[in-house]
């Protein structure tokens, strides 16, 4: 339990064994209960299926069959396309970003992946990547509002994460930022140290770390898993090894879920500062989805049943110093033409 004097991890004790969580990074609360992890009928998680028709009927395999017939825009050599957001919620420049290739047939073979099971590291990596060509592109353009923007990326994998088209696919685009933080760089210090003391920083830092493995004081779903980008707060000024280490850690950590932990839905969500600030860090959030929304996040606070201190035990069995070293090493051109060269 934190010490009384915590100063950015936040902590109320409440009868029925519950706890309210908050931190200097995240005002919405968490509720925590064991009890509620103990409850019978809960929700059975299923890997996600294909739709009727399968990848003959697949809208990003067959791009002549998404709504609007939008004008595919292709990245990174041809290897990425991109279009604009049929429905958009977010009030700027929403995309989807996939994996491409101008062979259909190769499409369909390689890249139409749905089952959690089945992704790699390629679609984390060429996705987020692109999105970072994306953000560096709109913000050469004058924006005509005093409104904070920031920028969104993200992932729904599965149904229960709010995916509907069952093909890996990214979304990015700029939101507005609509509660004011401040949050300085001697408390952002604090902040980590505390988390230390709580050992909730899975990997240790040897002075050259660029990522922090977190168990989140504040989870949003169970057994949530932070990376921390050290350094860079804004999504489109993450560097080349930042991706790397990204799509790596995150495959990793989608793989444990799976094999060790039966999950099969999971939202990856990237938070940063707003447009031109430093104020929180880079942060890819990577929540599964194992509770049904129900009344309590109605209103605005979380309901979670596993732990800060559960979550963390549970990714100590991962050696994330050897994990961000095969991330240092991942090759994501060489891995992507392998996956090409099997087509064959």
């Amino acid at each position: 339990m934190p010490k009384d004097n915590m100063l950015t991890l936040f902590e109320n004790e409440y009868p029925a064994g519950v706890f309210y969580h908050t931190d200097i990074l995240n005002p919405r609360p968490t509720a925590l209960s064991r009890r509620r992890a103990q409850r019978v009928n809960a929700p059975r998680q299923q890997p996600n299926e294909d739709l009727p028709g399968g990848v003959e009927e697949c809208r990003l395999c067959n791009p002549e069959k998404l709504k609007n017939n939008p004008t595919l825009e292709f990245l990174l050599d041809r290897k990425v396309a991109n279009f604009p957001n049929a429905d958009p919620f977010l009030p700027y420049d929403q995309r989807v970003i996939m994996l491409w290739h101008d062979d259909r047939e190769i499409r369909k073979k390689k890249f139409h992946i749905y089952k959690l099971e089945d992704i790699r590291r390629e679609e984390l990596y060429y996705g987020l990547k692109a999105t970072i060509e994306l953000g560096k592109r709109f913000i050469e353009e004058p924006l005509r509002t005093t409104d904070l923007p920031r920028m969104v990326v993200g992932l729904n994998l599965g149904r229960l994460a709010g995916q509907t088209i069952p093909h890996i696919h990214t979304q990015y685009g700029w939101e507005i930022v609509m509660i004011k933080e401040k949050v300085t760089e001697n408390r952002l210090n604090l902040y980590y140290e505390e988390l230390e003391e709580q050992q909730l920083i899975l990997n240790k830092d040897d002075g050259d770390e660029k990522v922090r493995v977190i168990a989140p004081w504040t989870p949003k779903g169970q057994y949530q898993l932070d990376l921390h980008f050290n350094g860079k707060y804004e999504i489109h000024k993450l560097e080349e090894e930042d991706i790397r280490l990204f799509a790596h850690l995150a495959d990793r950590v989608l793989k444990h879920y799976v094999s060790n932990l039966a999950i099969q839905n999971v939202n990856i969500v990237f938070k940063s500062s707003p447009l031109g600030r430093s104020i929180a860090p880079v942060i890819a959030s990577i929540v599964p989805r194992v509770n049904m929304p129900a009344m309590y996040e109605i209103v605005g606070i979380d309901v979670v049943d596993k732990f800060p201190g559960d979550i963390a035990a549970e990714f100590r069995k991962i050696n994330w110093r050897e994990e961000i070293n095969k991330g240092r090493e991942y090759d994501p051109e060489s891995s992507l033409k392998n996956i090409l060269e099997e087509s064959k």
